[in-house]
């Protein structure tokens, strides 16, 4: 994984514990970048603002998700011989 992809990440588990925490409205992208020790432009280089890192937010969690949802039937589908399926 590239550097950038590497900080991206890192801003947006800093900002899923964040929302998790207190929620959305109570986290500030001020302290987001401050925990991630980068700077406010570095912050809006992989976000144009706080709308778009809630966006990016939901789509990780949509796609985790999908991926254990693909998991169960790909295990569903492995057990389909199984008379207890």
């Amino acid at each position: 994984m590239r550097k950038g992809q590497l900080t991206r990440e890192r801003l947006l588990n800093i900002a899923e514990t964040g929302v998790l925490t207190k929620g959305f409205g109570a986290t500030s992208i001020d302290e987001i970048f401050a925990e991630a020790e980068i700077t406010k432009s570095g912050f809006f280089y992989h976000f144009k603002d706080k709308n778009e890192l809630a966006l990016a937010l939901l789509q990780r969690y949509a796609d985790t998700e999908a991926a254990i949802i693909d998991t169960i039937f790909d295990r569903a589908i492995e057990l389909d011989d199984d008379p207890l399926h």
